[in-house]
């Protein structure tokens, strides 16, 4: 929608999960799925996570015990692909951040001693 400045309100390709129980396989499929095509097709993707403490932020991205979250799925799957696909002929790069905004501060989840 836009309003009467010209502004675009809706953000394509954002989703949000209500109260109801969401399965890692139904976010997976809704959110981590078409991340990974377009990643696979060259271009840069970002998930973004908001909200409050305990939402289920964490436990989307990076899942608990056999209920794996989007991050172990898409980075099994890409590398899945790079394996099948690999040759002198492809040259595949692959770069990951994981970062959290907790108040005023900037902490990076892979070095998670950093400031």
């Amino acid at each position: 929608e836009t309003d009467d400045t010209g502004y675009n309100e809706s953000v394509p390709g954002s989703s949000a999960f209500g109260a109801e129980y969401a399965s890692q396989k139904v976010v997976y499929e809704n959110l981590g799925a078409p991340m990974l095509k377009n990643a696979l097709e060259g271009y840069n993707c970002t998930m973004f996570a908001y909200g409050q403490t305990g939402a289920g932020k964490s436990y989307s991205f990076v899942g608990y015990g056999v209920n794996k979250g989007i991050l172990p799925i898409v980075s099994t799957e890409i590398f899945a692909k790079v394996r099948a696909e690999q040759s002198d002929n492809h040259v595949f790069q692959i770069g990951c951040s994981y970062m959290e905004i907790y108040g005023r501060e900037l902490r990076d989840l892979l070095k998670p001693k950093s400031k």
